[in-house]
C-alpha cells in the first residue's frame, strides 16, 4: 500500500499499447469494469475493498485475474508498481525544490541589521538606526610649509568646513568617539578652527 503523505495524485501513467494487449479477448463490458477497478485502487490508497471488489466482477473471471489479494484488499500489480513510481518521483522533485529554495534564500537573501539599542549612535548619543558614515579627513602635506599657500589651503577645505557646519547644525556632526585615532581627530579641530577663522573674515 502507498503511503499517505497527504499528497493526493490526481493521476496515474497509462500505457495505451500495454493495455490493448493485455484485454485483448476481453469484452467492452469487462474492460469498462476493469477500468473503474483501477480507478478505484488509485484513489482509494491502493486497495479495493473486498465487497465493493465482488459486487461489481462477480461473474467476470476475465476481470478478477488482473488484481491480486492481501489482508487489505484487492489490487492491480501493474498499477500499484506505477503510483509507487510516480509517489517516490514526486518526493525526490519535492526534496530537490526544497533544497533549492534554502540555498537560494542563503545566497540572494541580504542581512537585515537588528534595530534596537545596539545601533550606532552619533556624538550627542541619538540612535539614527544606521551605520554613523567617518567623514574623509584630507590630511595636511608634509612638504608645506608653515604659513605657505594658506589662502589655498582654506580654499580647499571651506567646502568640508561648511557640510560639517550644517551637520553640527542638523545635530549630526561626528564625535570625537567616532574617529579611530586621536590625529584624525585634531585634524578635525584644526579644520573647525580654520572654519571659525573664514567666518570671522568673512564678518568683517
Amino acid at each position: 500500500m502507498s503511503k499517505d503523505t497527504g499528497h493526493k495524485d490526481p493521476a496515474f501513467l497509462f500505457y495505451p499499447a500495454d493495455f490493448v494487449m493485455g484485454t485483448v479477448y476481453m469484452t467492452d463490458e469487462e474492460v469498462g469494469k476493469y477500468i473503474r477497478l483501477m480507478c478505484m485502487q488509485h484513489q482509494y490508497g491502493g486497495r479495493i475493498k473486498s465487497d465493493y471488489f465482488k459486487k461489481i466482477c462477480e461473474n467476470f473471471p476475465e476481470v478478477q485475474q488482473k488484481f491480486k489479494e492481501d489482508a487489505n484488499g484487492f489490487y492491480n500489480e501493474r498499477l500499484q508498481f506505477e503510483i509507487e513510481k510516480r509517489h517516490k518521483f514526486y518526493e525526490r522533485q519535492r526534496a530537490n525544490g526544497k533544497k533549492r529554495w534554502e540555498n537560494y534564500k542563503k545566497e540572494e537573501s541580504p542581512e537585515i541589521p537588528e534595530k534596537g539599542n545596539n545601533m550606532p549612535r552619533d556624538s550627542h548619543g541619538t540612535n539614527h538606526g544606521s551605520a554613523t558614515v567617518k567623514p574623509q579627513l584630507s590630511q595636511p602635506s608634509a612638504a608645506a610649509k608653515p604659513g605657505e599657500n594658506e589662502n589655498e589651503n582654506i580654499n580647499i577645505n571651506i567646502n568640508t568646513i561648511r557640510e560639517n557646519e550644517k551637520k553640527e547644525k542638523r545635530g549630526f556632526a561626528p564625535g570625537k568617539d567616532d574617529f579611530k585615532d586621536e590625529e584624525q581627530w585634531n585634524n578635525l579641530q584644526t579644520m573647525r578652527a580654520q572654519r571659525d577663522s573664514v567666518n570671522s573674515k568673512e564678518e568683517k
